[in-house]
């Protein structure tokens, strides 16, 4: 039984409850209320199939069991999420931060313990996946080695009785948007791995879901295909304007993809924001680290500067929070690195190049600036080597201040 109180129609804002209202008012089992909100969301859903709809996840949390090797798990703790129609978002974390948990439970393939799951205002915690009409693609593509590439994207159509006319024609617009076109007769053993990962997301997309769930799909291919692909998703995104849901640990491809990113640590919710505000102001030293920071600085705050161990350092955006503790980063890329001391060049620090790392356009530098700190930066100084005194430029602008308590 649902746990929500569904008494209350303005916590859904369903246009037509007043209706729906008139029709349940003698009901006095609320898990009968409950069904005709499910059968009324569901009319929603089937009414309006090419509709971009948004996601809206309240307070979702959901703890595995102890078993006899590990103890109690909660994998998704008390995450509430928005994803407005037609955009796209990135689920960023490590291993084991509950991403694919709550792909999944938004997917109906598990049940939140606690939490509500929205449509476009509608809720669905009690639906069926098969009457969420989502598309999800996993990690691994899961095609029917018996079918051919045109069985295998009709698949889905024939199960929701779509006439054979309207899949031939479906069939061939989504090859020729996945870039297949011609495919048709081949089997999934002929194609290569590239190849296979677009006709499961054709299958997927093919049967028009009003949101695309995507669990890591490019993570069991080489670079230069996940590149490729990345690029055929973004486009067929924009293309096809879907609520798509995009779990990664890559942080370079949520940041190329994703219109909102949100990121996962330990079950928990840390930060969700556009990829420029994620990569240059992190709410937390967590998202830092994980978005690639090194630098850390903490200091005292006095009269807009940080006092630090480094010396004084010029601030364009201090905190409000005046005489207290704290932490600034930024980022590798952001630090100038100089021969010598440069006048009137603000927040210079002196330090000695203890390691230099080739990376192809740019390499890293790690840059000793005292007795156990050191800084990271990374650029083009082919003629900086290892040993050498240099002088950091920390500009202001991108130094940034993370939220006190994180």
């Amino acid at each position: 039984m649902c746990e929500l109180d569904l008494r209350d129609p303005s916590r859904y804002n369903l246009h037509n409850f007043d209706k729906l209202e008139s029709k349940t008012s003698s009901y006095r089992d609320i898990e009968t209320y409950d069904v005709n909100i499910i059968n009324f969301t569901l009319k929603h859903l089937e009414r309006h199939p090419l509709m971009a709809t948004a996601l809206q996840l309240h307070n979702i949390s959901k703890t595995f069991d102890a078993t006899a090797t590990a103890g109690a798990h909660k994998a998704v703790d008390d995450v509430s999420l928005e994803v407005p129609a037609g955009k796209f978002a990135a689920l960023l974390g490590a291993s084991g931060s509950g991403k694919t948990t709550l792909l999944r439970i938004i997917a109906g393939l598990l049940a939140p313990d606690v939490g509500e799951i929205m449509f476009d205002d509608l809720p669905v915690t009690h639906v069926k996946p098969e009457r969420r009409n989502i598309g999800m693609v996993f990690q691994h593509h899961r095609l029917f080695p018996h079918m051919t590439v045109e069985k295998n994207i009709t698949f889905g159509l024939r199960m929701r009785s779509v006439s054979k006319h309207e899949q031939q024609k479906r069939v061939v617009d989504v090859l020729e948007m996945v870039q297949l076109t011609g495919f048709e007769k081949r089997f999934p053993k002929s194609l290569s791995g590239g190849q296979q990962q677009r006709i499961a997301l054709a299958r997927t997309i093919v049967t028009r879901p009003k949101v695309l769930l995507m669990d890591e799909p490019f993570s069991s291919l080489d670079a230069q295909l996940r590149d490729d692909l990345r690029d055929v998703v973004a486009d067929l995104q924009a293309q096809l304007g879907m609520t798509t849901m995009f779990v990664t640990h890559d942080q370079r491809e949520a940041l190329q993809l994703a219109d909102v990113v949100a990121v996962l640590d330990k079950g928990r919710l840390e930060q969700v924001a556009s990829p420029p505000e994620l990569y240059t102001r992190p709410a937390s030293r967590t998202v830092a680290n994980f978005m690639g920071v090194r630098n850390f600085m903490t200091g005292r705050l006095e009269a807009g500067q940080l006092n630090t161990s480094l010396g004084k350092l010029q601030l364009c955006h201090p905190p409000q929070d005046a005489n207290d503790d704290v932490t600034a980063v930024i980022r590798p890329e952001q630090i100038m690195m100089h021969h010598q001391h440069v006048d009137n060049f603000p927040n210079l620090i002196q330090g000695q190049v203890t390691q230099v790392r080739y990376q192809g356009g740019d390499s890293r530098y790690l840059v000793s600036v005292g007795q156990e700190e050191s800084l990271e930066v990374q650029g083009n100084y082919p003629d900086v080597a290892v040993g050498e005194q240099v002088w950091l430029e920390l500009p202001p602008k991108f130094l940034w201040c993370l939220p006190k308590g994180v």
